[in-house]
Parts: C-alpha cells; sequence; structure tokens
C-alpha cells in the first residue's frame, strides 16, 4: 500500500513539473519575447506582453503605422501604402483628404487603394483605420510622385529613386559614368571589385580604368558590366589612397575621376576577419566545413536534409546580416538599403519600394539596414521584426549572433549543439528525486 502510495506521489510530481516546464505544444516561458513577466502554471503557460505587442510570444507588433507610399496618377488610379498592419485586418478603413477610398489588397507590411482623381499639386491628409486603431499623416498623400518613371525608378516619401542608368528629378536623364563606391585592397594586390554605372553593355575593351595619372598602372579587367566590374591591381610598397579615373579607351576621352576612390590596405585580413571567417584572396570570407572535417559518427549519421556549412546571423542592432557557405535570399520591406558584402553591390529596389537581394555563389553574406527584413539561407530563415527583434526560424531570439553549423544552431560558448526539445526539465533533477523517494520507502 505505501508503495503504491509514493509510485503515485512520484507521478503526480512529474507529471506537474513536465506541464510547467516542458513544451506540451504550448509556448515556453523562455521564448517570450521583451520585458514581459513570463506567467508558468501547472496546466498553461503565456507570455505577458508589452505595450504594442501581441501574439504567443509576445513578437508580434500591434502598431499600425505607415512608412512609405506609391501615389496613383493625378486622375486617379491604385496606388500603395507601405509599412507595418499586422496579420489581422478587421474594419479596414483608408481616407485621402477627408474622403474613404477602396481597399482593394491587405497584407502584414502594404495596403492596395483605388484612389480618385485630385489635384496633382495637391498635398492631402492620409487616415488608416484597422482593428480599432488608427494612423493619421498630415499633408502625407501626394500625386507628384506618379510622374515619377516607374521603368527608370520607385517613388519613396515624395522622391523619385532612381535606377542606376538614370538620374533627374524623374528618372529621365541617363547618368554618366561613375564609380559609386569607394575601393578597398591589400597592398600585396589582388582581385577588386567596384559597382557604379559602367554603360549599357560595357566591354571590358570599352574603358580603361587607371589608377592615379599613370596609364602604365591601370586596372587589369576582368568581367564587367552595367553596374559592376571586377578586376586585378598590382602589388604596391606603401599604403593610402589613390585616385582612379576612367577613360574611353577609343579615344582616350576621360569619362570619370574618383578622388581617393582605391585605397590600399596595409591591414587587410591581419587577423581582421570575424570568427568563422577565414582570409582568402585579401577577402574574409565564410569557412566552409567540409564532410571530412565533421566527426566519424555525426557523418554517418547526418540525416539527408542537413546541409554541410555554416551560416550566421546577427542582429546588427540597425539591421540584419546573414553569411552562408551557400547562397543567401533577403527581402526588406523597410529598409533603408541591403548590401551583397562580398561584391559591395548594394541591392536593388522595386516599384513597391521592396528591396531584394540574392546571392549566386557560396561563401557570401548580405547587410540590410531597417526593419521588416526577411532572410533565408538553405534551411535557415532570420529575420527583423518592425521593432528590430530578431527572430530564427520564425521563433523570437534574444541572442545578438546564431549561428548554425550543418544544419544545427551551435552554442557559440559551449561549442555544443543547442537542442530545444520543449523541455528543460534536467535528467540529474529526476534521478536525484528518485533517489529521494526511494529513501523514503525505506522509511
Amino acid at each position: 500500500m505505501k508503495l503504491n502510495f509514493f509510485i503515485y506521489l512520484f507521478l503526480i510530481l512529474f507529471n506537474f513539473i513536465n506541464k510547467c516546464v516542458g513544451d506540451r505544444g504550448l509556448p515556453s516561458c523562455d521564448l517570450c519575447v521583451g520585458d514581459n513577466i513570463p506567467l508558468c502554471q501547472p496546466d498553461y503557460k503565456i507570455c505577458i506582453c508589452e505595450d504594442g505587442y501581441q501574439g504567443t510570444y509576445c513578437n508580434e507588433s500591434s502598431d499600425l503605422y505607415v512608412t512609405s507610399y506609391r501615389p496613383a496618377s493625378s486622375i486617379g488610379g491604385y496606388a500603395w501604402l507601405y509599412g507595418y498592419f499586422t496579420d489581422i485586418h478587421t474594419n479596414e478603413e483608408v481616407y485621402i483628404n477627408n474622403i474613404q477610398v477602396l481597399v482593394t489588397q491587405a497584407n502584414k507590411y502594404s495596403y492596395l487603394v483605388f484612389v480618385d482623381e485630385l489635384d496633382e499639386n495637391g498635398v492631402y491628409d492620409l487616415l488608416v483605420k484597422q482593428n480599432g486603431k488608427s494612423w493619421f499623416g498630415k499633408d502625407y498623400y501626394s500625386p507628384l510622385g506618379f510622374q515619377c518613371d516607374s521603368s527608370n525608378g520607385y517613388f519613396y516619401n515624395n522622391i523619385c529613386y532612381c535606377n542606376r542608368k538614370y538620374q533627374g528629378k524623374h528618372c529621365t536623364e541617363l547618368s554618366p559614368i561613375a564609380i559609386d563606391y569607394k575601393i578597398q585592397v591589400s597592398i600585396n594586390g589582388g582581385v577588386i571589385d567596384g559597382s557604379g554605372w559602367f554603360g549599357d553593355e560595357p566591354s571590358y575593351l570599352d574603358l580603361t580604368f587607371v589608377i592615379g595619372m599613370d596609364f602604365n598602372n591601370s586596372i587589369n579587367i576582368s568581367s564587367i558590366n552595367s553596374t559592376n566590374f571586377q578586376g586585378t591591381v598590382k602589388e604596391v610598397s606603401n599604403g593610402g589612397p589613390q585616385d582612379i579615373r576612367i577613360y574611353n579607351t577609343t579615344d582616350k576621352a576621360l569619362v570619370f575621376t574618383g578622388t581617393n576612390m582605391l585605397y590600399y590596405n596595409s591591414s587587410i585580413c591581419n587577423e581582421k576577419c570575424l570568427n568563422g571567417y577565414e582570409c582568402i584572396d585579401s577577402r574574409c570570407v565564410i569557412v566552409q566545413i567540409s564532410s571530412n572535417d565533421s566527426s566519424a559518427g555525426s557523418s554517418n549519421s547526418s540525416s539527408s536534409n542537413q546541409e554541410s556549412g555554416d551560416i550566421f546571423c546577427r542582429n546588427e542592432g540597425n539591421g540584419l546580416t546573414v553569411g552562408s557557405f551557400t547562397s543567401v535570399n533577403c527581402t526588406a520591406y523597410s529598409a533603408s538599403k541591403c548590401v551583397d558584402n562580398n561584391n559591395h553591390i548594394e541591392c536593388t529596389r522595386n516599384t513597391n519600394g521592396i528591396v531584394t537581394c540574392v546571392t549566386p555563389k557560396s561563401n557570401s553574406s548580405i547587410s540590410c539596414y531597417g526593419t521588416s527584413i526577411e532572410c533565408t539561407s538553405s534551411n535557415v530563415k532570420c529575420s527583423i521584426d518592425s521593432k528590430g527583434k530578431m527572430e530564427v526560424n520564425d521563433v523570437p531570439t534574444t541572442k545578438t549572433t546564431v549561428h548554425f553549423k550543418d544544419g544545427k544552431e551551435i552554442d557559440e560558448n559551449s561549442s555544443s549543439e543547442v537542442i530545444n526539445n520543449g523541455s528543460s526539465t534536467s535528467p540529474s533533477f529526476l534521478i536525484f528525486l528518485s533517489i529521494i523517494l526511494l529513501q523514503i520507502l525505506k522509511i
């Protein structure tokens, strides 16, 4: 009788612990995001959300706001509103100039509305209502942006941003030949990449890239297209900045001068790479893990859906960086820009104001600055929400950097795999509890 009683008591205690600490399909308290107070009780666990947040883990914003728009023509038509509108849309209403317009499409980051005729030079108030909340912009909306040539650029907050080929107020003027960003290279020379505008379908024979004033000291161009080039430079004895001048090869006409555009850096790759990277050809690239580097046990037991290599996601505080042994694909809804770090190329923004960026090769990384960013690589998805908080595979995290190896998350501190099975009950604790119960049975 006594034995049955203590066995029953043990089962009750074990079930209580498993309910309160384990997963059982319910959210784990330690996944709550923000300065909220996790409430854990035997039969359920909930996250107490801060103001402005909602959802199971308090990782969904309950706010409503507009960050930009793509206007309709002054004669009327469809307009896009961009911002944050949550995943739930009830009683949505949009007013421009105090006149309600038709909402034809609504999702988490955009509204599509139909606007009637307005004065093309007018500036109007914008009011958005949804889920019992509202957002108001005084003198916010104007049809002026519709004059921006959508095939040559996009409109964002009353400014026409041009594709690289075009310039001007309405993106109707052709851009001159130019390099956009300064370039660094080791004093040992090596491969360099540059971005800018180099004409329609240029050939490496069309332009001559001269370092300084000496035509004998030029960049040996190996590949070039309208917006990017790659080439090699010679070794130099001293570091420092140099001008780059671009000439038409046929008539030697100077078409661009970039002051201090090329910088010979004596410290590139001298212990300057981040953890998990190594210096190859004067660049810090992520270390690729081969199957030969894995232990025999892990290589024999790896499942077919595991990826061989490293992936990391880092919350930069003002954006997201993702590096991978394979291609990276990022979409940014409210970002100022995204950059392909390997090629030093700023990624394109479509006519809806959304930035998309895909690296076509291995050992690559992308950095996006802003919020509402989502990046994927292999089987890993990392995102930054509208409040700048990071999620990994749709689970919020307070870590600054999350590292995956062979498809599994790695604890950087202990170099061991992080296994989240929904239960944090320590086996040693259960053993200890069993010993105590056995001692009681002996009494």
